[in-house]
């Protein structure tokens, strides 16, 4: 397997949401599931194949919690760093929220990415987020917040504004794409033209059934010769 210096292992398309914009059409039926011995073996080959990042996501990697640590552990013993994009659920109570981000980051997490957006506040508020971004104030630990918009922006003021007072707490925006479950948006909720060239394509994707893939969304449901 060769690839560039990143690359991103989906754990999972099981996720405890089923969010309408969701690329990779996740939610909580999704009964396959790499095994945690396929996993550590296609972490133990991106690293042979000389990635110096690993990002971990899914679905929802924080469902397989123990399995997501131990291949993070497998990354920090060969020098690879790693980073994880969540939806956050697990930070609900702050107390936890503090422990799970400790434990993350002794295993070797170097970024961590939430999702919220107005997609997400169908299944959960802001809290979450806020509580693990205020968890990484203590040694200004960046976490950041993807916020995917669509024509209709109005919300984003009530999403951004629990976070402003935050200052570790970095909020990027990214645009609906029409793949995956947000193909039955309204196409007059995308911003933009959508087609050509995207640059996630420079970090190519593990996908949960094993495919190597262009980036971690788009490109799941494309054919093979795509």
């Amino acid at each position: 397997m060769a690839v560039g210096e990143n690359i991103s292992i989906l754990l999972t398309r099981r996720c405890n949401m089923t969010c309408g914009h969701c690329s990779v059409e996740s939610s909580p039926h999704i009964k396959k599931e790499p095994t945690e011995e396929e996993l550590l073996k296609r972490t133990r080959d991106a690293i042979k194949s000389g990635v110096n990042s690993i990002l971990y996501t899914g679905g929802e990697p924080m469902l397989r919690e123990k399995v997501l640590l131990r291949l993070m552990r497998e990354c920090q013993k060969s020098g690879v760093k790693t980073a994880i994009t969540s939806n956050g659920f697990w930070g609900k109570n702050p107390e936890k929220a503090a422990a799970k981000l400790k434990e993350l980051r002794s295993a070797g997490l170097g970024i961590l990415t939430i999702s919220y957006d107005r997609f997400h506040k169908d299944f959960q508020g802001p809290e979450p987020a806020l509580n693990i971004a205020r968890a990484g104030t203590k040694d200004n630990y960046p976490v950041n917040i993807n916020v995917t918009r669509t024509a209709d922006d109005s919300e984003l003021t009530e999403i951004s504004q629990p976070f402003e007072d935050i200052p570790n707490a970095r909020l990027r925006f990214y645009d609906v794409q029409p793949v995956g479950r947000a193909q039955l948006l309204d196409i007059t909720q995308m911003r933009q033209h959508v087609e050509g060239f995207c640059n996630a394509s420079h970090s190519p994707s593990l996908t949960d059934d094993g495919r190597l893939i262009a980036c971690n969304g788009p490109a799941y449901f494309e054919k093979k010769e795509s």
